[in-house]
This record gives structure tokens, C-alpha cells and sequence, in this order.
């Protein structure tokens, strides 16, 4: 393979996981630059995303990863109250990708890794390239905006929305690119 972490027995294993296991997906060469988060917090995530360059990848590791500002104890008479005045669309509990990168959890991490954030992916001063998603969860839902990116890959990702009134998934134009989801789950709204 290309990234010299997967080996097969032959040919036909490696066209399999290829193309039906979604390999392709989260593959790099080795020399590719990875920034590995240090740390279980989003604003761990958001510093390793703000740090790479485009075509990099941000590796995340196994976790559930929330806000910091979101782990200090709450009262919980005052839980809902705080759960329906969090900010969306590009609000303040918004994770932001906005250049084409590569953002991943652990191979076959769809349940290792958990984004308790709203995932936006939209277009920031790059306007050509690839973002690609893969091995991880979003809650509560992923909102990919208007941008000129050549496409918007989600591979192995799971978007679990709890609000029946909300949209698990929601992508608006992609102008001349393509928003794929391979292998994923959307799972309410």
C-alpha cells in the first residue's frame, strides 16, 4: 500500500480493502506531515487544525472530546437550559475545518472516537484541494457549507443526532467538487 502501515497475502485482499473496506479513504504516503492532537479536549483538535498546512493530516487519538470550557461541573436543573442555548452554525460549539485537510481517528475508529461538537466543514482562503473525515463520530451533526473544494470525503463516520427537530447531516453547494460519504452512519434527526 501507499501508506506502508496496511500489508496483504495478495493482490485481490488489497483491491478488496481497496475498494470495499474504503482503504483508499485514509491513505497517505508516510512523508505526508501528520499533527497527532496532544490532548482529549476539541480545543486540542481546533490548535492541531489551525497548525496544519493544506493536504496535511490531523490524527486524532482514542477519546470523547468536548469542549474545555463544557467539563466544569453543572447543575443539573440548569442541564437542558444549557443544552438548547449552545450556539450553531459556526457558533461558539462549532468545530471548524476550513483549509483541505485530512482529519482521522484510529483505523476502524468509528466508536473510539467521539466529537461532541457540531463539524463544519467550510471554505476558508484555500480554494482548491481535498478535506477528507474518517474514523470517528460527530454529535450532534455535520454541516458541510458552500465552498470550492474538489471534493469533501467522509469515510467510516458516524453522525448522531439526538434532536429529532435537527438535520443529522446537512450539505449545501459544492460548486464543481463532490461530497461523498462512504461507509457512514447518520443516525436521528
Amino acid at each position: 500500500s501507499i501508506c506502508r502501515s496496511a500489508w496483504y497475502c495478495s493482490k485481490e485482499c488489497q483491491k478488496n480493502a481497496w475498494t470495499k473496506e474504503g482503504h483508499k479513504y485514509c491513505c497517505a504516503k508516510p512523508d505526508v506531515p501528520r499533527i497527532i492532537v496532544d490532548g482529549n479536549y476539541l480545543d486540542d483538535v481546533k490548535s492541531a487544525i489551525d497548525k496544519a498546512n493544506p493536504g496535511d493530516i490531523v490524527e486524532l487519538k482514542e477519546g470523547d472530546y468536548q469542549w474545555k470550557r463544557d467539563c466544569k461541573p453543572v447543575d443539573m436543573k440548569d442541564m437542558n437550559d444549557a443544552l438548547k442555548s449552545k450556539k450553531k452554525a459556526n457558533g461558539d460549539d462549532a468545530l471548524v475545518i476550513d483549509k483541505p485537510i485530512k482529519i482521522w481517528g484510529p483505523p476502524g475508529g468509528i466508536d473510539s472516537v467521539q466529537l461532541n461538537c457540531q463539524l463544519v466543514v467550510d471554505q476558508g482562503s484555500s480554494l482548491l484541494g481535498d478535506v477528507l473525515i474518517s474514523n470517528l463520530t460527530v454529535k450532534p451533526n455535520i454541516l458541510v457549507k458552500t465552498n470550492n473544494y474538489k471534493s469533501v470525503t467522509f469515510s467510516c463516520v458516524r453522525s448522531q443526532q439526538d434532536d429529532e427537530d435537527e438535520d443529522g447531516v446537512r450539505v449545501h453547494i459544492m460548486r464543481g467538487g463532490k461530497c461523498l460519504f462512504y461507509r457512514c452512519e447518520i443516525i436521528g434527526g
